[in-house]
């Protein structure tokens, strides 16, 4: 029922809240940086992932995915 996907979304918003379970870290690197570093980290069998790229403009930011979807 609904009131019980409510209950789920508030434990859900509230453990974020608390436990702050997005990313644990990221690095800010140019391109040939970035390209390197993959490489360095996938010798090392340790997971990588893109999450976004600065370019230069005068467009707003616009955060989106997980709690920010709601």
């Amino acid at each position: 029922n609904s009131s019980a996907a409510s209950d789920v979304y508030k434990r859900q918003h509230e453990m974020y809240r608390t436990y702050n379970c997005g990313l644990g870290m990221l690095l800010i690197l140019t391109r040939e940086e970035a390209e390197k570093a993959k490489e360095i980290l996938a010798s090392i069998n340790e997971p990588v992932y893109e999450v976004g790229e600065i370019t230069e403009g005068s467009q707003d930011v616009i955060v989106t995915g997980g709690l920010f979807n709601k």
